[in-house]
């Protein structure tokens, strides 16, 4: 007899700059049309990034990307779970990808997948390179809408 429970939703984990203005933005964005709580948040600058990037040969201490994690853990088996179950996603290839799982015509930005990766980084790299300046910077990382607190799994950032 099949299973007659729903399944819960598949999640995926980004991780992003939690001082950055842009990426909070970012973030924001894929909140208001995430509908079904598919994507989970961590900055880089908390514990669970460090040690999931650390075991992916990463450098955390590195703010430059945004990471999309696929197939992660749950907090409390990050450090045992076999490292071939995760996949990293990085830079455009990563923002696009959200996108891509996104309602709304934020999802449109997927097409830009056509585009060859060096292509896309060098946009990306010019974009994360002036990102302070011209979206500013926190001190410290916000706290988020009490609405969607749960989905941020860490909230030991800078």
């Amino acid at each position: 007899m099949p299973n007659s429970e729903p399944k819960l939703p598949a999640h995926e984990l980004i991780l992003y700059d939690g001082v950055c203005g842009l990426c909070n933005r970012f973030i924001k964005i894929v909140l208001d049309n995430d509908r079904l709580g598919h994507f989970q948040f961590a900055s880089l600058q908390g514990d669970i990034a460090t040690r999931l990037l650390g075991r992916l040969g990463k450098d955390p201490a590195v703010l430059k990307s945004i990471y999309l994690i696929q197939g992660y853990p749950e907090a409390e088996s990050l450090d045992t779970t076999p490292i071939e179950h995760l996949r990293l996603v990085s830079k455009a290839r990563a923002a696009l990808a959200i996108c891509a799982q996104l309602e709304g015509p934020i999802h449109l930005v997927k097409y830009f997948s056509i585009l060859p990766t060096w292509l896309l980084d060098f946009g990306y790299d010019l974009v994360a390179a002036n990102r302070y300046r011209i979206f500013g910077r926190h001190d410290t990382c916000p706290l988020p809408d009490p609405a969607h607190f749960a989905r941020f799994i860490d909230q030991s950032g800078a």
